[in-house]
């Protein structure tokens, strides 16, 4: 299945895992959404179609483990939840199973969205860039996260 829009992979990390932990974390997430994405599973199209064609992977600072495990709760309640997804959690041994990262594979309008949000009226953005995008109330809540997450650094 090959989507023609550009793709890109969004990474909520903790905080407190920044430099290159953040992207082995990122990784690790990374390793269980393909796990969790069998052939044949909704969502295994998009997420080999960004393998395959995009690659393109942004990590963010997604705060505590609470903010995290609200996404993933987020990612796992909505029904209307189209796109691929997963968690991955430290051992008990190395971080007492605490939640590191929360990945999602996103379409561009979904992130153009989120930039847009994040520089213009948020009022302007539901109206006007919802309407033409056929923004989902899904596609805008993950917008609205995007938009208020920094980069790792």
């Amino acid at each position: 299945m090959e989507n023609p829009e550009e793709l890109r992979a969004y990474f909520f990390n903790n905080m407190y895992l920044q430099g290159i932990h953040a992207g082995i974390q990122a990784q690790h997430c990374t390793a269980e959404m393909f796990a969790k994405y069998e052939y044949g599973s909704v969502g295994e199209g998009i997420l080999h179609d960004w393998a395959a064609n995009h690659k393109t992977t942004i990590i963010l600072n997604g705060g505590y483990a609470h903010n995290l495990q609200r996404l993933v709760n987020l990612f796992y309640n909505d029904t209307s939840n189209p796109y691929p997804f997963s968690y991955f959690c430290e051992s008990e041994e190395a971080l007492e199973g605490c939640i590191t990262s929360v990945g999602i594979i996103l379409p561009k309008r979904v992130f153009e969205g989120a930039r847009y949000m994040s520089t213009s009226s948020p009022s302007l953005i539901r109206d006007r860039y919802t309407q033409l995008n056929n923004i989902t109330s899904f596609e805008l809540e993950i917008m609205k996260e995007l938009s208020q997450c920094g980069l790792m650094t």
